[in-house]
């Protein structure tokens, strides 16, 4: 068993970039397949807090527990989605998912 929380996020050094990769106007060309939007926040933060337990049943019995913490420093994330129309609303379909630290 493990379980995994996220205990704080800092975003007070954090650039934040956004790219609209459209000829024109972005709700008029919605439809063009070529039409990306890219969001990118750089240089956050985040500490988890983590327990877990672990038993094995072999010849004998095996167990092992912990509790700890561990932060990432200075990640990235980027994320590029594709706009598309549904129901006369603007919608966002995530295309790729970057995760750096």
């Amino acid at each position: 068993m493990q379980n995994v929380k996220l205990s704080s996020l800092d975003f007070s050094k954090t650039t934040v970039k956004l790219d609209f990769n459209a000829p024109n106007n972005i709700f008029e060309e919605c439809s063009n397949k070529d039409v990306t939007i890219t969001f990118t926040f750089t240089n956050f933060s985040l500490d988890l807090q983590f327990d877990h337990w672990f038993e094995v049943a072999s010849s004998s019995i095996e167990s092992e527990s912990g509790v700890g913490t561990f932060s990432i420093k200075e990640a990235t994330l980027k994320v590029e989605f594709k706009p598309y129309l549904n129901a006369d609303r603007l919608r966002m379909a995530i295309i790729k998912f970057d995760f750096d630290f």
